[in-house]
């Protein structure tokens, strides 16, 4: 992944290797765990390039995610997802509308 960034700012580039673990079934977890993947990596068998161009800077990540299942008994409210536009307060006197 490359990110263009502007003046003073020089672009980024990261390569990123994923691994996930899928135990839904069991403990009702999907974890997913992402890490960078330097020049001469041989982990996973995929040569990573050198950057190709002297403006670029590789970064480094490590993070990962976990997603987990929700309970039988959950009845959240589906409209939480659904946001309504908020009022400006004082639109109306400063003539935007409302």
């Amino acid at each position: 992944v490359t990110v263009d960034l502007p003046w003073p700012f020089s672009s980024r580039e990261v390569v990123l290797d994923a691994c996930g673990v899928d135990d839904i079934e069991d403990t009702g977890d999907i974890a997913i765990l992402v890490r960078t993947l330097d020049t001469g990596d041989a982990s996973t068998g995929i040569t990573i390039p050198k950057v190709d161009a002297s403006d670029i800077v590789r970064i480094d990540f490590l993070g990962g995610f976990l997603f987990r299942r929700l309970p039988d008994d959950w009845h959240g409210d589906k409209a939480a997802g659904q946001q309504t536009k908020p009022a400006v307060a004082g639109a109306k006197s400063a003539g935007l509308g409302a």
